[in-house]
């Protein structure tokens, strides 16, 4: 288990000193940070527990609670309040706007805090009705007991002690991991987990593609930090293949795949949308384009293609964005317009004149003739998902859809769309969607959750009206991270916005007094 402490560097080591010095979290790895400038950095070990102190330096702390649910929706969020004076209150009100609940207040770090919720009870429960924590189940509900005691060195310690060992509780809306019983259909996760692109070495051999380039997968969201070296083959195109997909519509994936495709434009990438939703295609739409012709015209074009490609890619409002426009010709019926080896030939163009080539896909892409050879193609299946129970029990479904479309597993990866704090932890969106997986695939290749997307949908509304996209004006929005690893698989670099400073009373008098 990993738990990041983030609060001021003294309180913080004092913090991580005295758990280290629990029996229960012995065996636990921490790291602190000092700072909110550095938060961002821990986002890629993806830590199971968070304890956020709520002065923590480098930023108004009602500000970070706007956006530390969403960077760590996959961990434990824990806030460490201390005593409950007017300022404390305020904050704790902030939080629980913002779907944090799990709230340890009184004095610390020398005492685990206010009892029944102290430090030690919130690192492995939520505050949701009756705490998650180790026990015995019966009758639908949890029995256990926790003691604290202080220990001699002046710090806090304590156990957790349940009247069953055999039965332990799984993970319930909370991203604190737990392990489960013998007889549980999840395996047991104990150690840290990878950044969500970091991958294993694949053999030459055994990724030999027409068109896929070699790829040693980087850490993905690590702006301006490589961990890994970006090799593409000498297939003769250079364009990385995006792909995403959904199991319904309205979930947001043509959503993903516009405003990736301006967050890599802008960032000087040249990018190139191709709408391969045939039988409602969308995109030219967003970007209120009326083309003349369509995709549909390539069909059958064997010889000289480029420059029919070309000819049809339309310029956008963004400078390095172009759109290949999906069927314009309504009387086509989609399943007949390219034969077997066309697409995959306009996409291998579309692949030479990009860096990145993002293909928007319809629903039920399994049930699409002409996409199976694309996605072969693919360097990088994007699965968006979001919190309904709609959308989780479809994705049981159409999950094992996009293996059949021979795509490797380790190229799937997981958009969590109109994520809410209030509901439950990625990490049960993550479960959800690889319940049809884990029989056929290893567990270090399981999907995860690797950009987490805020649901706004009054700045959707009026943006998208406009052609315009939401998000990424804002650098901490992980649309920024999501594109940066994508940049980086394509050997690019990627630059998000600055933070803007807010014109204030308080800004404005030390630029006077300066």
């Amino acid at each position: 288990m990993l738990c990041v402490v983030a609060a001021e560097r003294e309180f913080a080591e004092k913090v991580r000193d005295n758990l280290k010095s629990m029996k229960k979290f012995s065996d636990w790895d921490f790291e602190i940070c000092a700072s909110a400038w550095d938060l961002e950095s821990h986002i890629d070990t993806r830590p199971d527990v968070l304890l956020l102190g709520r002065n923590l330096p480098g930023e108004n702390p009602h500000e970070l609670l706007k956006h530390v649910p969403t960077m760590f929706s996959s961990t434990h969020l824990v806030l460490m309040v201390g005593r409950l004076d007017e300022k404390a209150r305020l904050y704790v009100r902030e939080a629980e706007k913002a779907g944090l609940t799990n709230i340890v207040t009184g004095e610390l770090p020398d005492h685990p805090g206010d009892r029944p919720y102290t430090l030690v009870a919130a690192m492995t429960s939520n505050r949701e009705g009756m705490p998650i924590i180790e026990g015995e189940i019966r009758n639908g509900e949890i029995e256990a007991a926790s003691e604290i005691t202080e220990s001699k060195s002046g710090g806090f310690s304590g156990t957790i002690a349940s009247k069953s060992e055999d039965v332990v509780v799984s993970e319930v809306n909370t991203g604190a991991r737990i392990e489960q019983s013998d007889n549980s259909d999840y395996p047991v996760v104990s150690e840290r987990e990878k950044p969500f692109f970091d991958q294993e070495l694949i053999a030459e051999e055994e990724i030999e593609s027409t068109f896929s380039p070699k790829i040693v997968f980087g850490n993905l969201g690590g702006v301006g930090k490589s961990t890994t070296s970006v090799t593409l083959a000498s297939t003769g195109r250079k364009g990385l293949l995006i792909m995403p997909v959904a199991n319904k519509g309205g979930v947001g994936k043509s959503t993903t795949s516009v405003t990736l495709a301006v967050a890599l434009s802008e960032a000087g990438l040249k990018t190139t949308i191709t709408d391969l939703n045939f039988g409602s295609p969308a995109v030219k739409g967003f970007f209120q384009l009326e083309p003349k012709m369509g995709i549909e015209m390539l069909s059958g074009r064997k010889k000289g293609l480029r420059p029919l490609v070309e000819h049809l890619l339309l310029d956008t409002r963004y400078t390095n964005l172009k759109v290949l426009p999906g069927p314009v010709d309504i009387t086509v019926l989609p399943e007949n317009i390219f034969n077997q080896g066309e697409l995959a030939a306009v996409i291998s163009v579309l692949q030479e004149i990009a860096d990145v080539v993002i293909a928007d896909t319809p629903t039920e892409f399994w049930d699409r003739p002409w996409l199976p050879e694309v996605f072969e193609m693919a360097d990088l299946i994007l699965a968006v998902v979001e919190q309904s129970k709609f959308s989780e029990e479809d994705s049981k479904v159409y999950a094992p859809f996009i293996l059949s479309m021979n795509v490797a597993p380790e190229k799937i990866k997981l958009v969590l769309n109109k994520y809410s704090p209030k509901l439950h932890n990625a990490r049960e969106i993550e479960r959800k969607f690889n319940e049809g997986l884990r029989k056929r695939v290893p567990s270090k290749q399981l999907p995860r959750v690797i950009a987490t997307i805020p649901m706004d949908w009054d700045a959707h509304g009026l943006k998208g009206y406009k052609g315009e996209v939401v998000g990424l004006d804002d650098p901490r929005s992980q649309w920024h991270k999501l594109a940066a690893g994508i940049a980086e698989m394509a050997g690019k670099d990627y630059k998000k916005p600055t933070v803007k400073e807010k014109p204030g009373f308080l800004n404005k008098l030390f630029k006077k007094k300066g």
